[in-house]
C-alpha cells in the first residue's frame, strides 16, 4: 500500500548514521557534565564497580599520580585514558564537520504561523535576523560544551558557587513570539441589540485575511482567486436562473416546495415582523426538521413555528398514501423533458424553400413578382440559404428566374436549385448512368453553383437487384466530382433521401450504405450535408431514430456534415416531427417559411424556430430576424393562396395571439415576441377584468369601465346564452351594445369609434340604405332639414310608435333617452347606427328594413333602456 507522505516527513528528512553518532556523544559529553556540577560533593561518584558496563561514563575523571609502571596503573584509569585520546579525535572531526551538520538538518522555513498581512515580509525580515542571533548564541554554548575537557570538568568540582548556577537559556525557537507582544488595540464593544447575524455591521469578517499555521505567502492571493471563482459560479447559476425558458421556470415553481412555502409564511405573516426579527436574518429557520418526512420542508422555528406544523401535518395528511406517485411523476417528467435540452444550444441551418414548397399543389402558380416578393420577405428573416428553382425537360418560370437573379448580381453562394441524381429509369428499370441530368446542365447555364440532389433508394422507382447499391455510391459521387470540377470547386451539396420512409421500413441496409459510403469519401470532396423529407405517414419517435442513426454513421468515419429535415403535414404530426428529428441528430431544416405545401401542408420554419425559443435557444435569436418571421408567413401565404392563412394556425393565424382565459401572460407569449397587442377574446370563460380590459383597449379609458359594470355584462352573456341567444360581443358595436345593456352610457367617442371605419357588406348596406330613406323623410318635415338629428317625437311616430303605445309613456322616454348618446334632446343618426349595425352583425340572415329594425328594437334598444332612469 502507498502512502502519501505527510508535510512532518517532508520538512524533517532522516539524518545520515555519522550524524547519529556524533549527536550522541556530544549529548553523553553534556550529561557527564551536568551530573559533576550536580554531585560534586559525593567524591568519586564515576569509579563504579562495574567497569565493564557500557553505560560507563566517559567524562573526565582526575588523573590520579600513578608513579607505578604500567602493570600497577588500574585497568579502569588506563580504559579512561584511551576514551580520553578517542575523545579528543572525535571532537576535532566534529569541528571540522560542523558546518555540514547544520546544513544537513535546517531550521524548518515555514514552522511558525505567518500572518499574511500588508506587514508581513517586513516582520519576516525582523524575525529571521532574530532567529540568527538566537542560533550563534546556542551554537557557541553547544560547542563549549563538546569542547570542554573532563579535566576542565573535573576543576568544577571543588569550588562551590556563592550562588546557584543558572542553566545556559534554551536558544529561542522561531514560534516564540518577538520580546514584549504589542500592546493590543481595544476591542470596540457594539450597542446593544445590533445585529450579529447576517445583517449586521461586521459584514467583511469572511472577507479578512487568513491566518494559517505553516502557509506560504501564496495562500491570501489564492483564497481571492477562489473566492472570485465562486462569485462568478453564483452568477452564472443566476444568469441561467434568470435566461431559463419559461418551461423550466413553470417545472421549479410546481416542484419547488421550499420557496414556495417561504414565500406563503413571509406573506402571511410580514406585519408580525419586528426591527429586532429583521436584523437576525440568518435565523429563519434553515433547520432541517428531524420529524419530517416529506422532501424540500424547512421549519421555522421560531415565532412562526404553530403556523408551520399546522401546514405540515396538513400536508402530510393529504399526500398520505399517494407520495410514491408523486415522485414517480416528477421523475418521469424530468426524465422524459432531458430530451429537449439538446435544442438549448443547437445552431441551427435553415434552407428556405418558400419559393418552391409554397407553390406545390396549388392552383395558380408564381410569376416572378411573385417569387420576388416571397424572397423580399425571406430576407427580412435573415435566411440567406434559398432554394430558387427545379428543372424539368418543359421551360418553366424558374429557368428564367434563376439567370434573372445571376444577372440581377444575387450571391451564388447562397443560391440553390434541385437536380435528379440520374436522367431517369431505362426500361429495365435501371438509372440513366452516362447523360447528365438535365438540372445539372441547366444549373451550370444559368451559373448557379449549389445543388440540391435528390435521389431514390425504394424499389418503387428502381430495380435495385439489376442495379446494385454499391453502383447507385458510385453514381452519387460521380455526379459529385462532376459538380466540383464544371460548377464550382467550392460548390456545396447536398443529398436528399427522398423515400426514407419506405427504405427504412423494408430496406434500412440500403440507407446505412449510401450513408457510410458518403461519409468514407476525402473530406475535400465530401457532400455540404445530407437530408432526408418525411411523407407524414411516420410517428415522430420513428423519424428521430432516422435521424440518429445517419448521424452516428456520420460520426464513426468523422463527416462534419449537416443533416437537414423537411416534413410533410398528413395527421398532425408535422411540427412534433421536426423538433424529434432535430433531438435525434439533425441540425438543420429545409422548409417554407409559412405552412402551404404538398398534400396538406409542410413543418414551416416559422412555427419550428418559434419552438426552439420557447425552449430557451438564444442563437436563434442571434442568427435571424425572428420578430419578422410571422408577418413573413402571414404574406407568403398571402402571395401563394391569395387569403389570408387559416384563422386557427399556430402562430401565425388571427387567432393564435388570443387570451382566451383568465389566464397570466406567459413569460413567452406569442403577442409580447411579435409586438403586437394580443386581442381579449370575450367568451364565456372571459372575466371581468378581461371584458375591462377589452373596452379600454377599444374605447379608451373611461370611469364607467369598473369591475361592477363588467361583472354585469359577464351575467347578462350567460344569461343570453340560458335564453338561447347566440350573440358575439368581441366587435366594437357587440361589445357596446353589451355594455348598453349592462347599465352603462354610450358616450360619443364611442359612437364614432363604432359608426366609422367598419366594413359592411352589400346586402346589409340595401337594408340599413332603406331605413335611411324613412329617416330623410321624418328629417325633411322638421324645421332644420340635413342635420343628421330627429327630434323624440319625430322619431316615435317614424320607428317606436309600434313597440309603444304612447310617446309620453315612461318606457319610450327610457328608449329615447338611452339613444340620446350625447344627451342633448336629439337622436342622432350615428347613434341609432350602432343598434343597426350591431343587428346586422348578429343576425346576418336578415332579409328586410323591416325585421332589422324589429331586431334592432327588441335584441337590442329596448333591453338597453332598462337601467335608464327617467327624472320628474
Amino acid at each position: 500500500m502507498v502512502h502519501k507522505k505527510t508535510q512532518y516527513k517532508q520538512e524533517f528528512k532522516r539524518a545520515g548514521n555519522g550524524i547519529v553518532s556524533q549527536l550522541y556523544e556530544h549529548n553523553n559529553n553534556y550529561r557527564e557534565y551536568r551530573r559533576q556540577v550536580e554531585h560534586w560533593h559525593e567524591g568519586d561518584h564515576f569509579l563504579w564497580d562495574d567497569h565493564d558496563s557500557e553505560s560507563e561514563s566517559l567524562s573526565s575523571v582526575s588523573d590520579r599520580n600513578f608513579s607505578a609502571g604500567p602493570e600497577k596503573i588500574p585497568a579502569h584509569i588506563i580504559k579512561h585514558r584511551q576514551l580520553v585520546k578517542e575523545h579528543e579525535r572525535r571532537r576535532r572531526k566534529e569541528q571540522q564537520h560542523q558546518i555540514h551538520i547544520d546544513e544537513v538538518l535546517p531550521v524548518p522555513q515555514h514552522q511558525d504561523r505567518q500572518s499574511q498581512t500588508p506587514d508581513w515580509k517586513r516582520k519576516q525580515r525582523a524575525k529571521s535576523n532574530y532567529n540568527e542571533n538566537n542560533n550563534n548564541i546556542g551554537k557557541s554554548v553547544r560547542d563549549a560544551a563538546i569542547m570542554a575537557s573532563p579535566d576542565d570538568f573535573s576543576k568544577t568540582r571543588t569550588v562551590r558557587p556563592r550562588k546557584p548556577v543558572k542553566p545556559l537559556p534554551k536558544p529561542r525557537s522561531m514560534s516564540a513570539p518577538l520580546g514584549r507582544s504589542p500592546k493590543k488595540p481595544p476591542v470596540e464593544k457594539p450597542p446593544p441589540f445590533i445585529a450579529y447575524g447576517m445583517n449586521g455591521a461586521e459584514r467583511s469578517t469572511g472577507a479578512q485575511k487568513t491566518h494559517n499555521v505553516r502557509a506560504s505567502h501564496h495562500v491570501y492571493p489564492a483564497a481571492l482567486r477562489a473566492q472570485k471563482r465562486r462569485e462568478m459560479e453564483v452568477e452564472r447559476q443566476k444568469t441561467e436562473l434568470d435566461n431559463a425558458p419559461y418551461r423550466e421556470k413553470r417545472k421549479q415553481a410546481l416542484f419547488n416546495e421550499k420557496k414556495l412555502f417561504n414565500e406563503r409564511m413571509q406573506r402571511h405573516t410580514s406585519c408580525w415582523d419586528t426591527e429586532y426579527r429583521k436584523s437576525f436574518a440568518g435565523h429563519d429557520g434553515d433547520l432541517k426538521c428531524p420529524g419530517c418526512q416529506i422532501g424540500n420542508h424547512i421549519h421555522i422555528h421560531s415565532w412562526s413555528g404553530q403556523l408551520y406544523n399546522i401546514y405540515v401535518r396538513t400536508t402530510m395528511a393529504t399526500m398520505k398514501g399517494v407520495k410514491h406517485y408523486v415522485d414517480g411523476y416528477k421523475n418521469a417528467v424530468n426524465e422524459d423533458l432531458k430530451k429537449y435540452d439538446a435544442l438549448k444550444d443547437m445552431d441551427i441551418f435553415v434552407l428556405d424553400n418558400s419559393m418552391r414548397e409554397s407553390t406545390v399543389g396549388q392552383l395558380r402558380g408564381h410569376s416572378i413578382e411573385n417569387k420576388r416578393a416571397i424572397l423580399e420577405e425571406v430576407k427580412k428573416c435573415g435566411f440567406k440559404h434559398t432554394i430558387i428553382a427545379s428543372f424539368s425537360h418543359m421551360t418553366r418560370v424558374d429557368d428564367e428566374w434563376m439567370k434573372m437573379l445571376i444577372d440581377e448580381g444575387e450571391d451564388p453562394d447562397y443560391l440553390w436549385a434541385f437536380s435528379e441524381v440520374t436522367e431517369g429509369a431505362k426500361k429495365d428499370r435501371t438509372p440513366e448512368t452516362e447523360k447528365v441530368p438535365i438540372g445539372l446542365r441547366k444549373i451550370k447555364e444559368a451559373g448557379v453553383r449549389n445543388v440540391f440532389f435528390e435521389l431514390d433508394l425504394g424499389d418503387s422507382t428502381y430495380d435495385y437487384e439489376r442495379f446494385s447499391m454499391k453502383e447507385m455510391c458510385r453514381l452519387t459521387k460521380k455526379w459529385i466530382n462532376w459538380c466540383y470540377d464544371n460548377l464550382h470547386p467550392n460548390a456545396k451539396i447536398l443529398i436528399n433521401i427522398r423515400d426514407i420512409e419506405e427504405v427504412m421500413g423494408k430496406h434500412p441496409w440500403r440507407v446505412c450504405k449510401f450513408v457510410k459510403s458518403i461519409s468514407k469519401m476525402p473530406a475535400e470532396k465530401r457532400p455540404f450535408g445530407l437530408a432526408f423529407e418525411e411523407p407524414g405517414k411516420s410517428m415522430p419517435e420513428e423519424c428521430g431514430q432516422w435521424a440518429r442513426t445517419i448521424r452516428k454513421i456520420m460520426n464513426d468515419f468523422d463527416y462534419k456534415g449537416r443533416l437537414l429535415v423537411h416534413v410533410h403535414e398528413k395527421y398532425g404530426y408535422c411540427d412534433a416531427t421536426a423538433l424529434e428529428c432535430l433531438m435525434g441528430g439533425c441540425d438543420g431544416i429545409w422548409a417554407s417559411v409559412c405552412g402551404e405545401g404538398a398534400s396538406m401542408g409542410q413543418a414551416s420554419s416559422c412555427v419550428t424556430l418559434l419552438n426552439m425559443i420557447r425552449l430557451g435557444n438564444k442563437k436563434v435569436l442571434k442568427q435571424y430576424n425572428c420578430q419578422h418571421l410571422r408577418k413573413a408567413a402571414i404574406e407568403v401565404t398571402k402571395i401563394s393562396t391569395g387569403k389570408l392563412p387559416h384563422d386557427k394556425q399556430p402562430v401565425f393565424g388571427r387567432r393564435a395571439l388570443d387570451y382566451v382565459f383568465n389566464l397570466n401572460k406567459d413569460e413567452f407569449h406569442l403577442a409580447d415576441f411579435f409586438g403586437v397587442d394580443a386581442p381579449v377574446r370575450i367568451t364565456t370563460m372571459s372575466s371581468a377584468e378581461m371584458i375591462r380590459t377589452r373596452l379600454i383597449r377599444l374605447f379608451g379609458e373611461d370611469p364607467q369601465f369598473n369591475l361592477e359594470i363588467t361583472g354585469r355584462m359577464k351575467e347578462i352573456i350567460l344569461e343570453d346564452l340560458r335564453s338561447s341567444k347566440r350573440l358575439e360581443y368581441m366587435s366594437k358595436f357587440g361589445l357596446a351594445v353589451l355594455f348598453d345593456r349592462a347599465g352603462g352610457s354610450l358616450t360619443e367617442a364611442m359612437r364614432d369609434q363604432i359608426t366609422t371605419g367598419n366594413e359592411i357588406g352589400p346586402h346589409v348596406k340595401y337594408l340599413i340604405g332603406e331605413i335611411r330613406k324613412i329617416w330623410d323623410e321624418l328629417d325633411s318635415r322638421e324645421e332644420e332639414v340635413g342635420d343628421e338629428m330627429l327630434q323624440f317625437d319625430s322619431f316615435y311616430h317614424g320607428f317606436l310608435a309600434q313597440y309603444f303605445s304612447s310617446y309620453r309613456a315612461e318606457d319610450s322616454r327610457k328608449v329615447l333617452k338611452a339613444l340620446d348618446m350625447d344627451a342633448d334632446g336629439m337622436i342622432d343618426w350615428n347613434e341609432f347606427l350602432v343598434y343597426l349595425i350591431w343587428a346586422a352583425n348578429e343576425y346576418p340572415k336578415t332579409e328586410t328594413p323591416e325585421e332589422l329594425l324589429a331586431i334592432a328594437f327588441t335584441e337590442g334598444i329596448i333591453p338597453a333602456s332598462l337601467d335608464e332612469t327617467i327624472d320628474e
